[in-house]
């Protein structure tokens, strides 16, 4: 056993050596590899051959190799640092949920009228008011959709409309109560409570809308951009409207994926007018508005002043190519693999695990 004891004190060092030799510089050796991959694609688009395929291929080994080992070393490092220090109520335990609790703390809030709030009680009475107006309030009048758009598509026949609106029979409240999870309660009225900064607020009954978890919430939601969607179909008989020139023989007005929303349109101020009319008026119908903060506008040829009249007119923000929809980059051009690479990293991460 001694002897044993000998030789792995005395192979310690040599390990400590490899280690810094292979591992110590992983960010640097990633680093490396990404320029050298970029330097190589864009030698592939002017001299193509072998050669530099060759090297494209053993330059992104390197590239799916690295990013693993280092996630596989900070992994050991995170654990080795808790089993050492954070496995007991000890100075370091107590430091590390004091961290996760004052990151979750919202000590500073700007409220709806400007003002700068920093007292605890106004910041809560702020958030509460601003869920109340948004859940807790109805809205007196709704704004009636157009019946005509509605009609542009399939429709329900008189025997379904008749189902959809016969009355909930005694068995159906059966089933329906015999399906709540054994930690549910079934309740009448819905209401919320907010958490901030660790504390619950008084609960609220919610006058409208909907929970995502809510079984109906995906029909409802899909009836709405259903309207949308024969809304911008629509736009066809729009004299004023021009389609986009890629899109036009196809006559492809939109892509919806959920709430991601992309339009296309010529780009001129009286098509893009149309387009947004048209998108303000559902929006006016069904509560829902575009988030301004992350719509953007995306440009191709075009004069600067025709681009400055569209974005005044809109009240977007200008975006650049390429851009991610649904997490997939989007561009005019090729995509290089190192603009695919954060999304080839991701999924290789998600196969390790």
């Amino acid at each position: 056993m001694k002897s044993i004891w000998l030789k792995l004190k005395a192979l310690k060092p040599r390990l400590k050596a490899l280690n810094n030799e292979e591992f110590r510089t992983i960010t640097v050796k990633i680093d490396k590899a990404r320029v050298e991959f970029q330097y190589i694609q864009e030698k592939i688009v002017t001299q193509y051959n072998d050669y530099l395929l060759d090297q494209e291929k053993a330059v992104l080994h390197q590239l799916e190799k690295w990013p693993l080992i280092e996630e596989s070393v900070l992994k050991k490092m995170s654990r080795a640092k808790w089993i050492k220090l954070g496995d007991s109520n000890t100075k370091y335990f107590s430091a590390i949920l004091k961290e996760r609790n004052q990151k979750k703390q919202i000590k500073e809030l700007i409220s709806l009228d400007g003002q700068n709030l920093n007292d605890v009680e106004k910041i809560k009475y702020e958030i509460m008011k601003f869920y109340k107006s948004l859940m807790g309030s109805a809205a007196q009048t709704l704004p009636a959709i157009n019946r005509e758009i509605m009609k542009q598509g399939p429709t329900l026949s008189q025997q379904q409309r008749i189902q959809l609106c016969a009355e909930v029979t005694e068995q159906e409240i059966f089933e329906g109560l015999q399906s709540i999870g054994d930690d549910k309660a079934p309740g009448v009225d819905v209401n919320y409570t907010i958490l901030i900064n660790g504390e619950t607020t008084i609960p609220f009954d919610a006058k409208k809308g909907l929970r995502q978890v809510d079984p109906i919430f995906p029909f409802i939601f899909s009836i709405v951009m259903e309207y949308l969607s024969r809304s911008l179909n629509g736009l066809k008989e729009d004299k004023d409207f021009k389609y986009h020139p890629k899109y036009a023989r196809m006559g492809i007005t939109h892509l919806s994926f959920a709430d991601d929303l992309l339009l296309f349109a010529r780009v001129d101020l009286t098509s893009v007018a149309s387009m947004h009319r048209c998108f303000n008026q559902f929006s006016q119908a069904s509560g829902l508005q575009a988030n301004l903060g992350k719509s953007s506008v995306y440009f191709g040829e075009v004069s600067s002043a025709e681009r400055n009249k569209i974005l005044k007119h809109l009240g977007y923000g200008q975006g650049e190519m390429p851009f991610k929809y649904l997490g997939i980059p989007l561009s005019t051009k090729k995509i290089s693999m190192i603009q695919w690479q954060p999304l080839i990293q991701k999924i290789v991460a998600r196969i390790s695990s």
